[in-house]
């Protein structure tokens, strides 16, 4: 979960968001995952595509959910803390991209 301005917000992941995802970033999410780390781009464009209203079911717009993400990249460590929300929410719901045991 993140929190901005008294909002709590979630990421969500589906094969659709994922191809939203790479057709922004003009290269697979698993090329920037695999060595770790990703440039600030590339974490805004997966957070800003991702990031949901927490209990909401539609996404955010993509202008406000970018908004808020660069808002939360000028605080002192969130870069990694949102690394690790992408991290976690891609392994829960696209359990594809990993494998198994």
């Amino acid at each position: 979960m993140i929190e901005y301005e008294g909002n709590k917000y979630e990421l969500k992941y589906s094969l659709k968001r994922i191809e939203i995802i790479e057709n922004a970033m003009k290269k697979s999410i698993m090329s920037c995952l695999q060595n770790g780390f990703m440039s600030i781009n590339e974490l805004t464009i997966c957070t800003l595509y991702g990031m949901k209203k927490e209990g909401a079911d539609a996404f955010l717009d993509p202008k406000k959910a970018k908004t808020i993400v660069e808002d939360i990249l000028s605080e002192d460590g969130s870069y990694y803390m949102l690394i690790d929300k992408v991290a976690e929410a891609l392994e829960r719901d696209c359990p594809f991209f990993f494998p198994a045991g």
